[in-house]
């Protein structure tokens, strides 16, 4: 019999998609959340816990739980994603290491490469999180400290993640659109209007997510090109609101790209593929809003 796949961070958004698709692929799945809740076989709360609230003995240990937040965020909040996001890591790669898991699979995110010209990063560029701020760093220390494995039999694999989007992310930007176009019937959009990132679909992650285990090494998993002003006009659609763009008399500056990596060997090798649409997405999410 397979050994079971144990998840930490089970009870988000993308903790369910991956144990979901596990389960699908009839590998046993052992789900631990911050607290109770549907979907949650055992509490973990892996920023004070050393352990899952039970014994298990895993095969392969998803480290999916994380403080998440934004690009240049507050050096205020600094602490707190090192506590969970750093501190958690170490945890989960002790316990691992204590039971003998084969392999860990960490999930990290593009967002550690701080900054972009006009092409994708691969896994060979370097890292600037620092740029990016106090999560991207936490992020950066989280690879590192999971890098500990490196001198175990655990077998890691890392995978940095472009932007995460789709139904269940309350306070991401398509909801934020949506949630305008709803009430306003209009989404105003300021400049500037061509800031864009690699939207990567929670469902298309996950699948992913569940086909690296024993892939070892670092992968870039990623998705399209968007900009805010496509993002924009796509939740306009879904719900049949205008879209209004702000009109400067001074010229805005160039569109930025804020997360966009190459991720052709994740492609070549694991399969990865953006199934979900820009359309299809924002139409679930706005279905699940509704």
């Amino acid at each position: 019999m397979v050994a079971p796949v144990l998840i930490t961070g089970g009870g988000g958004v993308l903790g369910r998609r991956v144990a979901a698709e596990l389960r699908r692929a009839s590998r046993e799945v052992i789900s631990c959340g911050r607290v109770p809740g549907l979907g949650v076989d055992a509490v973990w709360d892996v920023a004070i816990d050393d352990r899952p609230s039970a014994e298990y003995e895993p095969e392969v240990v998803v480290h999916a739980a994380a403080l998440t937040g934004g690009f240049q965020g507050a050096l205020e909040g600094a602490e707190r994603f090192m506590e969970v996001n750093v501190g958690g890591t170490l945890r989960v790669v002790r316990w691992a290491v204590e039971r003998g898991v084969r392999d860990v699979v960490l999930i990290s995110g593009a967002i550690v490469y701080g900054e972009w010209s006009d092409a994708p990063k691969t896994e060979e560029d370097e890292v600037a999180p620092w740029i990016a701020g106090p999560y991207a760093v936490s992020k950066w220390c989280s690879e590192q400290v999971a890098g500990l494995l490196r001198a175990t039999t655990c077998e890691l694999t890392v995978l940095r993640l472009g932007s995460l989007y789709g139904a269940g992310y309350g306070g991401g930007l398509a909801q934020r659109f949506l949630a305008s176009g709803r009430a306003e019937g209009r989404i105003a959009l300021a400049a500037p209007f061509d800031d864009s990132f690699g939207l990567l679909h929670v469902a298309d992650a996950a699948r992913t997510i569940a086909a690296s285990a024993a892939a070892g090494g670092l992968w870039n998993v990623g998705g399209g090109l968007v900009s805010i002003r496509d993002l924009a006009a796509a939740c306009a659609e879904a719900v049949s609101a205008d879209l209004e763009l702000d009109k400067v008399e001074v010229p805005a500056r160039p569109g930025r790209i804020l997360n966009w990596v190459d991720d052709r060997r994740a492609r070549d090798a694991l399969g990865h593929a953006n199934e979900v649409s820009l359309k299809a997405g924002v139409a679930e999410i706005a279905g699940i809003d509704e």
